[in-house]
C-alpha cells in the first residue's frame, strides 16, 4: 500500500513538474519573441531600411516595371515566416508593422504575381503574401472594417518616398 502512494505522488509531482517546465518555457518563447520583434521593428526604421523603403516607394510611383529593390520584401517575407511559425506573436506584429505590410503588399502585389508567372515559381515571396493576410484578420477584428487599400497606398507611397534616414 505504501507502494502505491509513493508512486502516485511521484506521478503527481512529474506532471506539476512538467506544467512548471511548460509555463517557463512559453514564457521564455514569448520575452524572446517580443525582443526580437523589437530588434526587427529597430532594423525597419534603421537609415539603411529607411533609404530601401524610400527607393521602393519610389521605384513604385514612377510605376516603370522593373526590378523592384527587394530589401523591404525580403524583410517582410522574414516577418511573415517567423509569424507563420509561431515565434512572433499576431496581435504584436500587427502593432509594429500592419499598417506597413498591408500597404507595401497593395503597392506591391500585381508585380510579384507577374515575377511569379516569370519566374514559374508561386512560392516567391508566399510568406508576405500571407503575412499580410494575417494583418487584414486583425485589422478586420480589431478595427471591425477593412481599409480602402486601393484609396490609401497612393498616399502611404508617397510618404515613404520622402522618408529622410
Amino acid at each position: 500500500m505504501v507502494l502505491v502512494v509513493a508512486n502516485w505522488i511521484v506521478a503527481i509531482a512529474t506532471i506539476l513538474t512538467l506544467v512548471y517546465l511548460r509555463s517557463q518555457i512559453r514564457g521564455a518563447r514569448e520575452v524572446s519573441g517580443a525582443e526580437f520583434l523589437l530588434r526587427l521593428n529597430d532594423r525597419y526604421n534603421s537609415k539603411e531600411m529607411v533609404k530601401n523603403r524610400r527607393d521602393l516607394a519610389n521605384v513604385l510611383l514612377e510605376g516603370e516595371r522593373r526590378q523592384l529593390p527587394s530589401a523591404v520584401l525580403d524583410f517582410f517575407e522574414t516577418v511573415g515566416l517567423l509569424l507563420r511559425e509561431r515565434l512572433l506573436k499576431v496581435e504584436l506584429v500587427w502593432q509594429y508593422f500592419g499598417w506597413s505590410t498591408l500597404h507595401c503588399w497593395q503597392a506591391v502585389k500585381a508585380w510579384v504575381k507577374e515575377f511569379r508567372q516569370g519566374e514559374q515559381d508561386q512560392t516567391i515571396y508566399a510568406e508576405f503574401e500571407y503575412l499580410s493576410g494575417e494583418m487584414m484578420e486583425v485589422e478586420q477584428r480589431r478595427r471591425g472594417f477593412s481599409p480602402d487599400l486601393e484609396k490609401e497606398t497612393a498616399s502611404f507611397l508617397e510618404d515613404e518616398s520622402i522618408l529622410t534616414s
